[in-house]
């Protein structure tokens, strides 16, 4: 009860290159329109185009975008881990770039199609984590009680998978209210 939607994710990291410049970046596989209904990332497209369900492109987030010096249409090449401990390896296009709210994440993303994720890390219909968004934050204990029941999953507020996030938040307020206290 109360779940309004929910998007699949498979999450993992890489080595991203473009050229010379070589970064480690969070790789996240997700379904399009799943995740823009949830977290708006197609307003956060800042150029080139946002993916679609059938897409091989990548979108990679700002500050990563300036560090490898990436162009729309530029090859991005993906170096890391797959399942079972398997060489994950792989070219894809930029389709374009997302500016996020957080500088930390806006240094360090890289958006694929959830298919093409689960084709580069060898882990066909595979997911890492569930996104789960509910209808009222009043229900939030409620939801995850019922989830927990499942006990196959582990289940875990956003705070205690982002705590470095959370504090930027919980710091960002506190300077706020100082701020109008001076």
């Amino acid at each position: 009860p109360h779940v309004v939607s929910a998007t699949p994710r498979l999450e993992g990291f890489a080595l991203v290159s473009n050229d010379t410049a070589t970064k480690v970046a969070q790789v996240i596989g997700t379904d399009p329109e799943l995740e823009n209904n949830m977290t708006d990332l197609k307003d956060k497209l800042i150029k080139g185009a946002y993916l679609k369900s059938d897409s091989d492109g990548v979108l990679v987030a700002e500050g990563l975008m300036k560090m490898l010096k990436l162009q729309v249409g530029d090859s991005l090449v993906l170096y890391g881990q797959g399942y079972h401990g398997q060489m994950a390896a792989a070219i894809y296009p930029v389709a374009g770039f997302i500016k996020m709210p957080f500088q930390e994440l806006n240094n360090s993303l890289v958006f694929l199609n959830l298919k093409t994720a689960q084709r580069f890390y060898s882990a066909p219909d595979r997911i890492t984590s569930l996104a789960i968004m509910i209808d009222k934050q009043s229900h939030l204990d409620e939801t995850i009680h019922h989830l927990k029941k499942l006990e196959k999953y582990a289940v875990m507020r956003w705070e205690e998978m982002l705590p470095d996030m959370y504090q930027s938040i919980q710091l960002d307020n506190a300077s706020g209210i100082i701020m109008l206290i001076i």
